[in-house]
């Protein structure tokens, strides 16, 4: 007899990644309840419930998560950068 383990943990989740992650989640069966905002940083908090089977969703959601904020950072940085050569 095999007993599943429930993970469960929260997700900071940017506003412009928010359709893509809850896609993915909706996709893989993971339960979501949104447990926060804030409003000035447009950030969803999202608690998850996921048993090990769905941990490569997390994975990726973790991902698009990380790879929305480096976009966003590189964005900010791209015209500091740019400012500086031509100075």
């Amino acid at each position: 007899m095999s007993k599943s383990t429930i993970t469960r943990e929260e997700l900071e989740v940017p506003a412009g990644v928010l359709a893509e992650v809850a896609g993915a989640l909706i996709e893989a069966e993971i339960p979501v309840e949104i447990t926060g905002a804030d409003v000035d940083e447009d950030v969803l908090t999202l608690s998850v419930e996921y048993e090990k089977e769905q941990r490569d969703t997390i994975h990726e959601v973790r991902d698009m998560i990380s790879d929305y904020e480096e976009q966003d950072d590189g964005d900010e940085d791209d015209g500091d950068d740019e400012h500086e050569k031509n100075h």
